[in-house]
């Protein structure tokens, strides 16, 4: 027999639900594979999405600790600065503060990278706002820092002095004791807190807003967090300081 005639019988033979079986196993793993494939790109997209909005919130929670942070010291400051102007109205500018002991977090830096998926178009606003929050706060801290070492310089220099920092002396007086350039920095310093304070906590309010907005867009208004100012009457002042009698 040919060999050719042979094969063909043997195809010939074959049932035609072989096809069907072959054709709906590769239809199968097809399909298969493509759900497979869905899957994975959504759940990719969910893990995507998951990270954005930790991001997000936690762009906002650096936001509340900038805010609170300034919000307590100003608070403070304003109080320490009423009390001694209340007992001493003439009390020259440097020595209106003691030294700040508050404790600031490490670092509150904003990680763009992972909040990248925000710069759209129409929001170029958001960077400018969360780099200037940054920048003030580091400013802002790094004064409060300077003035605390200064202002324990300068009560060291009294104290070897048997000088009480709270005693109201002729400024020349004092001068000869602590130093002209280390009041002066004092001075310079005590001024520049005065005027952030002045400029108040806009800064990083208007940033808040300005990223919840944002975030709510993207992901809803109940997944966002939110930031609540205190009331001036529910921050913690600081003690009031003993005055010289």
């Amino acid at each position: 027999m040919n060999p050719i005639d042979s094969l063909l019988g043997l195809i010939v033979s074959i049932p035609a639900t072989f096809w069907s079986d072959i054709a709906k196993t590769l239809i199968g793993t097809l399909v298969g594979a493509g759900l497979a494939f869905k899957y994975a790109l959504r759940r990719d997209s969910l893990s995507r999405i998951h990270e954005q909005r930790a991001a997000g919130n936690f762009a906002m929670a650096i936001l509340a600790r900038q805010l609170s942070d300034f919000a307590v010291t100003k608070v403070g400051i304003e109080q320490h600065r009423s009390w001694v102007l209340k007992e001493q109205p003439q009390t020259p500018l440097w020595m209106q503060l003691k030294p700040i002991q508050i404790v600031y977090a490490g670092s509150l830096s904003f990680d763009l990278k992972s909040l990248v998926f925000l710069f759209k178009r129409g929001r170029g606003h958001i960077l400018e706002r969360l780099i200037t929050a940054e920048l003030a706060y580091v400013d802002f801290t790094k004064l409060v820092e300077v003035h605390r070492v200064t202002s324990e310089e300068v009560q060291r220099n009294l104290s070897d002095a048997n000088i009480d920092f709270n005693a109201l002396l002729p400024t020349n007086h004092l001068e000869s004791v602590v130093g002209t350039a280390l009041i002066v920095k004092l001075r310079d310093v005590t001024a520049a807190l005065f005027e952030r304070m002045e400029k108040g906590d806009a800064v990083y309010v208007d940033a808040a807003r300005s990223l919840h907005q944002i975030l709510v867009e993207e992901f809803g208004k109940d997944e966002v967090i939110k930031i609540e100012r205190k009331r001036q009457e529910e921050l913690k002042p600081i003690s009031p300081p003993k005055m010289a009698g």
